[in-house]
């Protein structure tokens, strides 16, 4: 390494080549985000997507979803959860939902928030399979938050997600400062 006064050290993202896409914060309430685009600013769409998710609360009881391309066909979703409950010894337990216009980003519904990170496959000829990981606000200190790992898909092979929207699956709210930022990388 070079030291001195025009010395520069080359620094690469941990995550690279991720690249970010955008990002939506809700500034108040509501119950579904606009139609986010998930395409570089070359237009291209990634084969690889990454949505991260902070969520603070709910108006009440519900689960935040995304719904892909404005598709609202329930029985082209599908999600699988397994959960790990915050109790001392941790209660894995499994959730199916499958009649749902959206993919879950969590595997029951409550009013406190959640963290979620989705990973998403997105070649066209492809149903797009999704991997989830979750963790759930707890509002009591010394209790340990629930985490649940998911998994679902859309049943789509004609096409590349080129949207992306934040609903529920209740008819609630989200919370004001609600984020979402979608990342693309491209192989």
């Amino acid at each position: 390494m070079s030291t001195g006064r025009n010395a520069f050290l080359q620094y690469t993202p941990l995550d690279y080549p991720w690249r970010l896409i955008a990002t939506f914060a809700a500034a108040a309430t509501a119950n579904l985000s606009p139609r986010i685009p998930c395409a570089f600013p070359s237009g291209l769409i990634p084969e690889m997507l990454r949505v991260t998710v902070a969520i603070p609360n709910y108006a009440g009881a519900d689960i935040i979803s995304l719904q892909f391309n404005g598709d609202t066909t329930a029985a082209n979703y599908q999600t699988r959860w397994i959960t790990f409950s915050n109790v001392a010894t941790p209660v894995v337990a499994g959730v199916n939902f499958t009649a749902t216009a959206s993919i879950a980003l969590g595997p029951t519904a409550i009013t406190g928030g959640r963290s979620i990170v989705a990973t998403i496959m997105n070649q066209a000829t492809k149903n797009k399979i999704i991997t989830i990981q979750e963790m759930e606000l707890i509002a009591s200190q010394g209790t340990a938050p629930q985490m649940a790992f998911g998994g679902g898909q859309w049943f789509n092979t004609t096409q590349q997600i080129t949207d992306i929207a934040m609903t529920l699956q209740g008819a609630n709210s989200y919370g004001a400062n609600t984020q979402m930022m979608i990342e693309g990388f491209q192989p």
